[in-house]
């Protein structure tokens, strides 16, 4: 289909944006209404891809932006859980510690 107009139908258009390639499918309808003058709808099927093509744009920049606020929150749960499981394993050695103190004492 590369670059061949022969495949360059209304339907292909529609299928195009229908499956996010709204690149190829405003060349397309760019094509058509290059050859169709008179048919005014191919400017609005092109409208309808552009603004389809924004939002999908758009949706992008503001997961970004999520992923960009998350990261620091993500590290910090992680170097939480680190010390706490740090804090553990000392308390465990501190109990025995005092366990061998006590025995040590003891005789």
């Amino acid at each position: 289909m590369k670059d061949n107009p022969i495949f360059y139908t209304a339907s292909m258009a529609k299928l195009c944006a229908a499956q996010s390639y709204y690149d190829k499918s405003l060349e397309i309808y760019r094509y058509l209404s290059q050859n169709d003058a008179d048919h005014s709808s191919w400017r609005h099927m092109m409208a309808e891809v552009e603004a389809k093509q924004a939002a999908r744009v758009q949706v992008a920049a503001a997961a970004e932006t999520s992923l960009d606020r998350l990261a620091p929150m993500i590290q910090k749960w992680v170097s939480l859980m680190v010390e706490r499981d740090l804090k553990v394993k000392f308390d465990k050695i501190r109990k025995n510690v005092k366990q061998l103190q006590a025995l040590g004492q003891g005789d």
